[in-house]
C-alpha cells in the first residue's frame, strides 16, 4: 500500500486516517487534543498506539468510525466508502427523536 510521510511517521492509507482526524476535529469544534504537548510527547503518543478519547460532543457510534479509521493495522483499517456509507445511513436514519437521543 502506498503511504505518505508525515513528519517522521509513515501513514498507510492516509485518506482514511485523515478522515478520522476530520471527524475528530468536527466533534471537538477544532480543539487540538494534543494542545500543550511537546513534539516529543506527541511522538511518544503516536508510537504508543493510543487513541484520543471520544470527544464530549461525539456520539459513540461516530467515535467507533473514527477508531476504525485509525486502526493500528493498516490492512484492517476501513475504507472511505465504509465511512461515508455508515455516516450516510446514520444521518438518513435519524429522525427528530433519534437525533435527540444520539446527540445527548
Amino acid at each position: 500500500m502506498p503511504g505518505v510521510r508525515w513528519k517522521r511517521f509513515k501513514v498507510v492509507n492516509p485518506h482514511v486516517w485523515a478522515f478520522g482526524v476530520v471527524l475528530q476535529e468536527i466533534f471537538t469544534l477544532g480543539v487540538d487534543p494534543h494542545q500543550g504537548k511537546s513534539w516529543e510527547e506527541y511522538e511518544a503518543f503516536l508510537k504508543s498506539g493510543d487513541l484520543v478519547s471520544c470527544p464530549p460532543l461525539c456520539p459513540e457510534i461516530v467515535y467507533e468510525i473514527m477508531k476504525d479509521c485509525w486502526h493500528s493495522e493498516p490492512t484492517i483499517r476501513v475504507s472511505i466508502d465504509f465511512c461515508v456509507n455508515n455516516l450516510r445511513n446514520l444521518l438518513l436514519d435519524v429522525d427528530t427523536k433519534k437525533a435527540v437521543v444520539l446527540f445527548q
